[in-house]
């Protein structure tokens, strides 16, 4: 046994890892605002967030100008993506988080539309008017 699969297999009984050496694709997603387009928003103002099936981050993407992030070189088997949208200007709202899906990616080129559902924003800060101070987390 060379010293190369001597190490692999000291990797894997030692910290759990599995290996995969299974087909691969691309996994595309689009991003599609609540009336069902993707131009002019998202475009290209999105990003997709990658989970392996535990729901372990594993990358990130942003979309191209049809609203589209492609995920390459993906080894088939169940993923879970998330979708955001950071408006261009930018606004006192902040990213706006459109939601997530699962994927099952089985061929070569997987495609899947994720659909905005209903607004919902995170990592909002409130200001105070008069002295233009942030006041986020205390009582207004």
């Amino acid at each position: 046994m060379n010293s190369i699969v001597k190490l692999l297999l000291v990797v894997i009984a030692t910290t759990g890892i599995t290996f995969s050496w299974g087909q691969s694709g691309t996994i595309a997603v689009t991003m599609k605002n609540i009336n069902g387009t993707s131009t002019p928003i998202p475009g290209a103002n999105g990003n997709v967030k990658l989970y392996n099936s535990s729901y372990t981050y594993l990358a990130q993407a942003n979309t191209n100008s049809s609203g589209v992030a492609s995920f390459t070189n993906r080894v088939y088997g169940n993923y879970y993506v998330e979708a955001y949208h950071t408006p261009n200007p930018a606004t006192i709202f902040g990213t706006e988080y459109w939601g997530n899906k699962s994927v099952s990616h089985n061929s070569s080129n997987t495609a899947t539309n994720l659909q905005r559902c209903m607004p919902y924003c995170y990592d909002i800060k409130a200001y105070n008017n008069a002295t233009n101070t942030e006041v986020t987390g205390q009582s207004v």
